[in-house]
């Protein structure tokens, strides 16, 4: 469950949900990223799929994620406006670009609600790891960064939902994570609570990096 890092390649695609073909969405966002000059990495259920090639049980997803900074967030809704798109705003920071013509539904999330958790320092870090480890996805042709394993589990243990928390048990159990980048993720980005849930976490699972019983003093 833990060690070295497995070395990062570019994967062959991504599967087709049911009622949701990435690869629409994956062309306009590279469009939108090249012609931007912005830099944004993919998160979500399309990541999981990536760090998690042999999970059978994936739930399916209605769109295609992207971590951006809400700095840049100027330049794609300006980008969007140009081109004609309707956007959306999300509650927990960032827009939605959709359309049922072109079969494309795009977030770009910035996570800098205050309500939902401000995230916005996390997903700027983990836009610039995804930078540097360069893994790409396929999605629609195009090669499109992901997000480093270690910074989409810190995400999903912040977003709080039982979904989510499944999905980061399946990181701890299938894949070499580095749990000392998660826990310094963790303190840097998100605070000492989250610090006592990913610690209790992995206790409860018997990981082999589980500290010895986590106390609040």
């Amino acid at each position: 469950m833990s060690g070295s890092k497995p070395k990062q390649t570019p994967t062959n695609g991504v599967r087709k949900a049911p009622s949701f073909d990435p690869a629409p969405s994956g062309r306009l966002a590279a469009k939108a990223l090249k012609e931007t000059g912005v830099a944004a990495a993919i998160i979500g259920r399309l990541a999981v799929w990536n760090w998690l090639p042999n999970v059978s049980d994936h739930a399916y997803t209605k769109d295609l994620d992207f971590a951006v900074t809400l700095a840049d967030q100027v330049k794609l809704r300006a980008w969007a406006a140009a081109n004609g798109l309707a956007t959306h705003e999300l509650q927990i920071g960032g827009f939605n670009v959709s359309s049922e013509v072109a079969l494309t539904n795009v977030d770009f999330i910035d996570r800098c609600n205050p309500e939902w958790g401000n995230l916005g320092t996390l997903y700027e870090a983990s836009i610039g790891a995804a930078m540097r480890a360069g893994t790409r996805l396929n999605v629609g042709g195009r090669l499109l960064s992901v997000v480093p394993t270690e910074h989409l589990l810190v995400m999903k243990l912040a977003a709080g939902r039982q979904k989510d928390e499944d999905d980061v048990k399946a990181l701890l159990e299938t894949t070499a994570l580095q749990i000392e980048v998660v826990r310094q993720l963790i303190r840097a980005h998100c605070g000492p609570a989250l610090v006592s849930r990913f610690e209790e976490l992995l206790q409860r699972m018997g990981h082999p990096q589980a500290k010895p019983k986590y106390r609040n003093s």
